[in-house]
C-alpha cells in the first residue's frame, strides 16, 4: 500500500469521516488504517504536507484509535 494513497485517503475524507469506505478501498479496518497513517507521519515517508494539515490528521488518527498525545492507548 503506498504511502501517499493512505494520506491522499485521510486528506480527502478528513472533514466528513468516511470510514465506511476505508475496508472497501483498503482491505482492512478503519483502526487498522489510522495507525498505519499515524506511522507514516511520525515517520515522515508519507508525502510533504503543511504543519497544518500534518496536524489536523494526527489529531484526527490519535482520536479514531485512542491514543493520547503521549502516545499510549486510551484504556
Amino acid at each position: 500500500m503506498r504511502a501517499d494513497y493512505l494520506i491522499d485517503f485521510a486528506i480527502r475524507w478528513e472533514p466528513y469521516g468516511g470510514d465506511e469506505y476505508i475496508f472497501p478501498e483498503f482491505g482492512i479496518s478503519p483502526a487498522t488504517f489510522y495507525r498505519r497513517v499515524l506511522a507514516i507521519l511520525a515517520d515522515d515517508v508519507g508525502p510533504h504536507l503543511d504543519s497544518t494539515t500534518r496536524e489536523k490528521l494526527i489529531a484526527l488518527c490519535r482520536s479514531k484509535v485512542g491514543v493520547q498525545a503521549f502516545g499510549r492507548e486510551k484504556r
